[in-house]
């Protein structure tokens, strides 16, 4: 049926993660410094991307597919959406810090640590890609065009989380090399 579309479709998701781990690998060479000032500029960048393909494309898609009479119906989803990343963000930092089950660095061994540490970044960013996959899928499926501008962003996207998660392991203790292959495997999902 769109047997056509998954020949967008798997490059695309491909290209993504290989790009996005070549880079952070790339850039596993600088010093800490150099990582360092280079990470917010990579968010930044990311950010950019992702709002510009989210409302240049996305959101006058789904108003289109939407019609007239429900692009009120958008425009509340919207809102929601902004609205509850912000309530989460607000109870993330609430709770930062506050809670008992904090990883005791004194009472644990390093080892233990960094399993924790590569653990949930192999988990979150793991999640994180895969709906990223899904949504790739569901804009190929829409129009290739929209499926290729939303691959873009995400690629550009992956580029920055990828280095952070990168430097996130390395904070933890864990190798380079090791935190290399940690984030390729979260990156293949």
């Amino acid at each position: 049926m769109h047997a056509h579309i998954i020949i967008w479709i798997i490059p695309f998701t491909l290209l993504g993660g290989i790009l996005s781990a070549l880079v952070a690998s790339i850039l596993l060479l600088f010093s800490e410094q150099v990582r360092t000032a280079l990470l917010p500029r990579l968010v930044s960048f990311s950010i950019g991307a992702l709002l510009g393909a989210a409302f240049l494309d996305l959101l006058p898609e789904a108003m289109h597919a939407a019609g007239p009479e429900r692009v009120q119906g958008i425009g509340l989803a919207l809102a929601l959406g902004v609205l509850g990343f912000f309530l989460l963000e607000k109870l993330a930092f609430w709770h930062h810090g506050h809670g008992s089950d904090e990883l005791d660095t004194e009472a644990h061994p390093d080892r233990l640590r960094q399993k924790a540490v590569g653990t949930l970044i192999v988990i979150g960013t793991g999640l994180h890609n895969f709906l990223d996959g899904i949504l790739l899928g569901a804009s190929f499926l829409t129009d290739i065009r929209l499926g290729v501008v939303l691959a873009i962003a995400v690629i550009a996207h992956q580029i920055p989380q990828q280095v952070g998660d990168i430097s996130v392991l390395l904070v933890a203790g864990v190798s380079r090399g090791r935190a290399l292959l940690l984030s390729a495997l979260s990156g293949g999902t």
